[in-house]
């Protein structure tokens, strides 16, 4: 399965842990009225994309959100920012995706690296999914707080937590791939194919308060994170998602009173049935050219391994050469011994006694050491003797 399908099913298990999350709180208000507002799509011909439920005094901005056509692996998706008279807001961000490349001990050995980000690989950006909660504090905080509001201050996060029930349901969309992915597995096993294949989910959540302007502010964001991996002998690639990144926010100490509200106009954003059947087309166009492309791919790693494990083998060879000949010189070392190699011969290096300066043989295969530089053995004779030099 792609892993446009696992962040589809993360997306569907997030949002709807968040509908049923949000229903008994709404049950508290009295009356509510909201409005339709409907975006239109200017990349499609301004054919109207996605439409979201508006209280009385709020605002809508965004609408369809495409990526750059380099990432043409990300789907296309939203940016909805709805936000009312008193700087409460919500969005809804759109899909991220990356890839990036770990490679094995045996690749880094032979010179290759992890790439860096901002490169881009097979129709994805290279970024490096954050690790634990701390990493993923720094990219909330950078890309949620100190991007849109440069000048925040007196910023206290709370500890980036995982939200159980929402990771549960997203690991629990994952078993059909998980089970074909064993499935895989195993059969390259069989085969002693050394390609395995894994995937994950998580939700998390993150809260904090700043300032901006003499106002605080107390935000809260959820986001379902899809791994799918690939090990192999040259290493491990993932494909990463976040999908959906939800942002609520309200005046500091009212974020919580203001949860039902925020969580309606989240869940009311929808597209529309012109903008889904148009972004199936798409998605289906898409599919066939990375079909034909996983294609091409497929025969260009099968290269690319074959010429790693080249290099690899070719690595060991060398290294295993170097390890050979510096054993070869402590032996000779503690023997007195060097090797010499027969002029105009393939035939092996004879190993003789080192602490002579001078070596001859001749064609009989004579040998004639000596450490007199005036002495040549084949002056007065009618053999043809010929100096050997030390191997290197």
């Amino acid at each position: 399965m792609s892993h446009h399908a696992l962040r589809l099913r993360i997306a569907i298990a997030a949002l709807s842990i968040i509908c049923l999350l949000s229903a008994p709180a709404l049950a508290q208000d009295k009356t509510l009225i909201l409005t339709q507002h409907t975006f239109k799509d200017p990349g499609s011909a301004n054919i109207p994309s996605h439409t979201v439920l508006l209280p009385k005094g709020w605002k809508a901005d965004g609408g369809a959100f495409w990526p750059s056509p380099q990432y043409f692996r990300i789907h296309p998706s939203q940016r909805v920012t709805v936000t009312g008279p008193d700087g409460r807001f919500v969005i809804i961000s759109p899909t991220f995706a990356a890839t990036d490349i770990f490679p094995s001990p045996e690749m880094q050995r032979a010179g290759f690296r992890r790439p860096p980000e901002g490169n881009s690989e097979a129709g994805l950006p290279i970024r490096y999914m954050p690790a634990d909660a701390k990493q993923w504090e720094a990219w909330v905080r950078k890309y949620g707080i100190e991007t849109p509001f440069p000048k925040a201050k007196n910023i206290a996060f709370d500890p980036v937590r995982p939200v159980p029930e929402l990771t549960k349901l997203a690991v629990q969309q994952l078993e059909p791939i998980r089970r074909q992915q064993a499935q895989e597995n195993r059969q390259n096993a069989e085969l002693g194919n050394a390609m395995r294949s894994f995937s994950d989910a998580a939700v998390y959540s993150a809260r904090c308060t700043y300032e901006v302007d003499g106002k605080k502010w107390e935000q809260l964001w959820v986001w379902g994170i899809g791994v799918i991996g690939q090990d192999s002998q040259v290493g491990r690639q993932v494909w990463w998602s976040m999908e959906p990144v939800t942002t609520f926010r309200a005046p500091a100490g009212e974020l919580e009173a203001a949860m039902p509200l925020l969580m309606t106009i989240a869940n009311s954003v929808r597209m529309t049935p012109q903008w889904a059947g148009m972004k199936a087309q798409h998605l289906a166009k898409m599919q066939q050219i990375d079909t034909e492309a996983f294609i091409k791919r497929s025969v260009a790693h099968a290269q690319f391994s074959q010429d790693m494990r080249n290099i690899i083998d070719q690595t060991w060879k060398d290294k295993q050469e170097a390890q050979d000949a510096a054993h070869a010189r402590f032996i000779h070392a503690i023997r007195e011994t060097q090797n010499y190699v027969v002029p105009n011969s393939k035939a092996a290096p004879i190993q003789l006694p080192g602490h002579f300066n001078h070596v001859w043989t001749n064609d009989q295969g004579g040998i004639v050491l000596s450490n007199d530089a005036n002495f040549n053995p084949g002056t007065g004779t009618t053999e043809s003797w010929k100096q050997m030099e030390r191997a290197k």
